[in-house]
């Protein structure tokens, strides 16, 4: 899990959009490739998507717990529930937290938070940014509680559990996961509190309109447009992905900020729009290499190189300015791991329009609980104000709130949740 949020930086719904199409919602190979997710109203969850994929290679199961709060007709999506020794444990992808356990370490199990109120309380920023899911609402919740399980038309299909079987060694992998199995685990875990077991529609429709919408497709592509096989940032991401650092550092440093970029065919000109957006993305993936190798030194060099090429994201600026928002929380990490609460604070305290926001400033609060004495921290540089790389500039999207809620919003977004796939459908369409 903090793997995944260091790695992938949430984006607000609609800041990949292409002009005139909107925001596809992606598979987790497409977030993991491009570095960027979207948590939007519980059921747009790519983080989340990504996190029980992830978990699945690990033997884990992992669902998304719903819950129906008061004033609401049906269940909402909360947080992601790892099922470990037939206990729940809390992940929110959403504010890129686990849920601390009653003394405030480890991670909580649904029990604890069912049972201590103070639990779910820590998460909570009064009068800045309300986290409102509460034991309360859990309990009061004419639902109950239940579980959505990934619908990936794959991961249901019995003949991937054959292939599945013929795969040994370094190709071993998982691609068949029994959801009668899943349901039943879960439904034991849940115990008395048990709302029941269903499929989580996204993975499935996302999977459907692959193949049956053009505009989706097109929407999707245009979400990866600097990781098409013509250009040569997709073959370094791809090592990085899978722990080949060095060979992903030598390629980054390979094609990154050269005076006369190329194609992967070495003779065809590389045009300037693709070389300023693959310069950033090199630089940002160079700091997220080291980080993942424990080079803090070099890590913080790449990240805070990110804070000085790109100005602060905003309407018409490309979507790849948002990565500032990913190197202030990993700058303040860092800071955090070397003994530098006060300069922690500083980053975790920085614009982001994301439910991201929240986490960082929860954490924010716990460093400054600790010394409540200490000055307050140092102001940082200036985003700089020089013209942005022009990788994309997207249709005007909604600005996220500054946290979990405002005007007395719930974290899980607008009273009447939007299906985020209706954008793609035929009309008159049925899921």
């Amino acid at each position: 899990f903090d793997w995944m949020v260091r790695n992938i930086q949430l984006v607000p719904a609609g800041s990949l959009g292409a002009p005139g199409l909107g925001q596809a919602q992606a598979r987790p190979y497409d977030v993991l490739l491009r570095g960027m997710a979207t948590e939007e109203g519980g059921l747009w969850s790519e983080r989340g998507w990504l996190f029980l994929s992830l978990c699945r290679q690990l033997g884990i199961d992992v669902g998304l717990v719903t819950y129906t709060p008061a004033g609401r007709k049906d269940p909402i999506a909360w947080l992601c529930a790892a099922l470990i020794d037939k206990k729940l444990y809390l992940f929110d992808p959403r504010i890129g937290l686990p849920v601390p356990g009653p003394d405030g370490q480890g991670v909580a199990t649904l029990d604890q938070a069912l049972a201590d109120p103070v639990v779910l309380d820590r998460l909570d920023l009064p009068g800045q940014s309300p986290y409102l899911t509460t034991a309360s609402a859990l309990a009061a919740s004419p639902s109950k509680i239940g579980i959505l399980i990934d619908s990936g038309p794959g991961y249901l299909a019995p003949r991937m559990h054959l292939l599945e079987k013929d795969l040994a060694g370094k190709d071993s992998t998982i691609l068949y996961r029994d959801p009668v199995d899943q349901r039943d685990k879960f439904v034991a875990a849940l115990g008395p509190h048990s709302g029941g077991v269903t499929l989580w529609a996204l993975p499935w429709q996302v999977d459907r309109l692959l193949f049956s919408n053009p505009q989706f497709v097109q929407a999707t592509q245009q979400s990866l447009m600097f990781f098409d096989p013509k250009l040569p940032l997709v073959y370094a991401r791809i090592k990085q992905l899978r722990g080949e650092y060095p060979e992903a550092i030598q390629e980054y440093m390979g094609f990154s900020f050269v005076e006369q970029p190329t194609l992967r065919d070495k003779r065809t000109p590389m045009s300037p729009l693709a070389q300023q957006a693959i310069d950033v993305y090199a630089t940002y993936d160079l700091a997220l290499c080291h980080l993942d190798q424990d080079n803090p030194k070099q890590a913080e060099f790449f990240f805070k190189k990110i804070l000085r090429l790109l100005p602060e994201y905003g309407p018409g600026q490309p979507f790849l300015t948002m990565f500032r928002w990913g190197a202030q929380a990993n700058l303040a990490r860092l800071s955090e791991a070397q003994g530098n609460p006060s300069l922690a604070i500083a980053f975790y305290a920085q614009r982001d329009l994301t439910t991201q926001r929240h986490g960082n400033l929860v954490r924010a609060r716990e460093l400054a609980w600790r010394d409540p004495m200490a000055p307050p921290p140092a102001s940082l540089p200036p985003p700089p104000t020089l013209p942005a790389p022009a990788a994309v500039t997207p249709t005007p999207a909604p600005i996220a709130p500054e946290g979990l809620a405002a005007k007395g919003e719930s974290p899980e977004g607008e009273p009447e949740v939007r299906d985020p796939t209706e954008d793609f459908r035929r009309p008159n369409e049925k899921w």
